[in-house]
């Protein structure tokens, strides 16, 4: 499948991967970015290590399948073909593996090993575990498998149950994002990073003043939380300086459930002043210049201060 057909096929419903941030609880992409997507004003694929991590998923989907199937002796085949809802016609799947004999999924999955602690026991990552929900809810499954390949060398398979209230909840959730996609109507801003690269995105330049009484509760809001924040860090960092204290040349110590270091760490910086001073046409030659916009809040010196004083 080429990169336009991929993104053409995403346009036309919510699939699997996008559950999770239809409900607003995925840690990779915001539901703004989503929206953007469904629409045809962003690209998934703009991320160069999605699409890194995109093609190895691929790569390496056969290998976790078939470890699967010699682990499990369930045999499996692929389902070539988009699924989609009869009762809810936005919601699509494109399911890994159907399971031979049950009527259950195979997902496969490939992580690095710093996410190996979200694969303990019973647990599932929130991201796949919807997924896998969305796919039991297009596909009206019983049940689905999760199979991982950790770090290239831990493999881990679950059972997933079909979660009826679970279902529900996410049903309600992605008929309410996509009716945002089909009346154009931008769904809410939240707290994530990437839902600030995407106003970045959207909005790059900036021009002009206006006034907007409107905005002066919100801004109380972030004025007084800035000041929390503030004092917040100020009594972190008494308590670490009296770790420090007790610590004195000491580098590692255990506190009950706690491990404590204070070790030497060694930088190395480039020094852009120093160069500037001895060579400033080898410095100008590469600086350089990016156009961001910054945000702040300061208080008016007069309530009635107008925007030519």
């Amino acid at each position: 499948m080429t990169r336009e057909e991929f993104l053409k096929r995403r346009q036309q419903g919510i699939g699997g991967s996008d559950a999770a941030v239809a409900c607003g609880v995925s840690r990779w992409k915001s539901p703004v970015r989503l929206y953007l997507e469904k629409v045809g004003e962003a690209d998934v694929l703009s991320n160069d290590n999605m699409n890194e991590q995109m093609y190895w998923g691929t790569v390496l989907e056969d290998v976790v399948a078939k470890e699967f199937s010699k682990r499990t002796d369930k045999k499996v085949h692929k389902v070539n073909q988009l699924l989609q809802s009869k009762e809810y016609p936005f919601m699509i799947a494109n399911i890994d593996r159907k399971i031979e004999g049950e009527n259950a999924l195979l997902e496969c999955k490939t992580t690095t090993q710093y996410n190996v602690d979200e694969w303990q026991g019973d647990q599932v990552p929130i991201e796949y575990l919807l997924q896998v929900m969305h796919y039991l809810a297009v596909t009206n499954y019983e049940k689905g498998y999760i199979a991982a390949l950790i770090g290239g060398n831990k493999f881990v398979y679950k059972e997933i149950k079909r979660d009826e209230d679970l279902i529900k909840m996410l049903i309600e959730k992605e008929k309410y994002f996509w009716d945002c996609v089909v009346n154009r109507r931008m769904p809410a801003i939240d707290g994530t990073e990437d839902s600030k690269k995407m106003l970045d995105y959207l909005f790059p330049t900036g021009v002009g003043s206006i006034e907007m009484p409107e905005l002066e509760s919100i801004s109380d809001e972030i004025y007084t939380l800035k000041q929390q924040q503030k004092q917040l860090e100020a009594m972190i960092m008494e308590k670490e300086n009296q770790i420090k204290m007790q610590l004195t040349t000491t580098e590692r110590a255990l506190a009950g459930k706690y491990v404590i270091t204070w070790q030497n760490v060694v930088t190395h910086r480039f020094d852009t002043t120093a160069l500037k001073e001895s060579d400033i046409n080898t410095y100008n030659k590469y600086l350089k210049e990016t156009n961001t916009r910054r945000l702040s809040i300061t208080e008016r010196k007069e309530k009635h201060d107008n925007f030519n004083a």
